[in-house]
């Protein structure tokens, strides 16, 4: 990522990669991701955002992780 940061929000067939870190619980992933600008705003292919898809695989760390600026 520092060598390209553009990996940050590179797709990864169902989104960007901070979706495929929601959507799995990777809280370390997901920070990582932040840290280094990933978009929040995105959304998967189904409208669902990181939030909600952490959410919805039961990831309350990772969701607050989102929530916060």
């Amino acid at each position: 990522l520092e060598r390209d940061p553009n990996l940050v929000d590179a797709p990864e067939g169902r989104g960007g990669l901070l979706l495929w870190a929601a959507r799995s619980g990777s809280l370390a992933l997901t920070e990582l991701l932040l840290e280094f600008g990933a978009k929040r705003d995105v959304r998967d292919p189904e409208g669902r955002d990181p939030v909600e898809l952490a959410e919805a695989g039961g990831h309350s760390e990772v969701a607050e992780r989102l929530r916060r600026p």
